[in-house]
């Protein structure tokens, strides 16, 4: 257990904005508590502007998000749709390639749009409920056989 002769106090409110533009002028917590003590008569620990800083940082970062995602959503539908053109063009040319590296990028393109719409609806890989892709490269003759019987 840790022993000190007087507890510091904590930031007094009518200085946290000053502290978070201080920080915000990339100040080390230590210049902002040595600045608090000099100019201010406030004793408090790198440790506790530490805090304060990471605490505003989580409320402002949670709000951002908020904006970010109102703001992406008004396009999504159109950037979602345009992801299921690029989808659809990857399909059409794979389908058509002879050559199996030309098939294989283009089969990978499209698996990587594919995981870019489950994230954008909410079912990225961050979650548990998407489903593993296993992908098995069939050889060119396999891939000529079945165009051909598609035609």
């Amino acid at each position: 257990m840790r022993q000190t002769d007087e507890k510091k106090p904590g930031i007094p409110q009518a200085l946290e904005d000053a502290v978070l533009a201080k920080a915000g002028e990339n100040w080390s917590v230590r210049r902002i508590s040595d600045w608090l003590e000099t100019d201010h008569g406030v004793s408090t620990s790198p440790a506790t502007v530490a805090r304060l800083i990471a605490k505003y940082r989580a409320e402002r970062a949670a709000t951002a998000k908020q904006v970010a995602r109102e703001q992406l959503s008004r396009g999504l539908t159109s950037d979602l749709d345009r992801l299921e053109q690029i989808r659809a063009e990857c399909e059409r040319r794979a389908s058509c390639c002879s050559d199996d590296k030309d098939w294989g990028r283009l089969i990978d393109l499209e698996v990587k749009v594919i995981d870019r719409k489950l994230h954008y609806a909410g079912v990225g890989p961050d979650t548990e409920s998407v489903p593993t892709i296993v992908l098995e490269w069939p050889d060119a003759q396999t891939r000529d056989d079945d165009t051909d019987t598609a035609n």
